[in-house]
């Protein structure tokens, strides 16, 4: 089976019935950075960065929140 970038719901659910709960998933992230991170006009409270260092922001929020 072919698994998309966004699959849909019956896609992710054949994953899981397929998945072993005793086998690692492997999951490569092909990351692209802007030279300026574009919010889309949301966050505009957030100050002037590039793309690596926006991601690097939502990643730290992640971290933090998967800790709690």
């Amino acid at each position: 089976m072919r698994y998309s970038i966004e699959p849909s719901k019956e896609v992710l659910f054949d994953f899981c019935d397929e998945a072993v709960s005793n086998k690692p998933i492997v999951m490569l992230n092909m990351l692209r950075f802007r030279e300026q991170a574009d919010y889309g006009g949301t966050h505009t409270d957030r100050a002037p960065c590039s793309g690596r260092e926006a991601y690097g922001r939502y990643a730290r929020g992640v971290i933090l929140c998967c800790l709690k």
